[in-house]
Formats: C-alpha cells, structure tokens, sequence
C-alpha cells in the first residue's frame, strides 16, 4: 500500500531541480548564483511609482477616450 504522501509526491511537480536549480513563474530555470548579476540588478533598479499626478493624468485619458467615442 502507498503512503498518501508517497501519491501526493508522485503527482506534483518538483519546485527544483537539484544542484540550486529554481522554476521561475514563466517557467523558465534559474539558477541563483549563476544568475546574480541579473538579481542584483533587479534590485537596485528603481520601480516607476504610481503617483498622484500619472493617476490623474490615466483617468484623464480615459474620460477623454470615452467622451470622443460618443
């Protein structure tokens, strides 16, 4: 007789493959210290900040987008 855990592991796909190897949410492996250049500079990269002022200027374009489609 199998364990349910031995079933469970059986059906799910493993999250690694070994020797530090990661499935990315694309898919795609990574591998951390191959891939440390990239990471470092994913972290230092500045993320653009949804301020005020592009939140404004988004509904104005959309209420000008649906005023020049009536």
């Amino acid at each position: 007789m199998i364990s349910f855990a031995a079933r469970l592991k059986k059906k799910s796909p493993s999250m690694s493959y070994g020797h530090g190897w990661i499935i990315g949410a694309d898919g795609k492996l990574f591998h951390p210290s191959r891939s440390q250049s990239d990471l470092l500079q994913a972290l230092t990269t500045r993320k653009k900040v949804n301020t005020w002022q592009s939140k404004v200027q988004t509904l104005c374009n959309l209420v000008r987008a649906n005023v020049s489609r009536h």
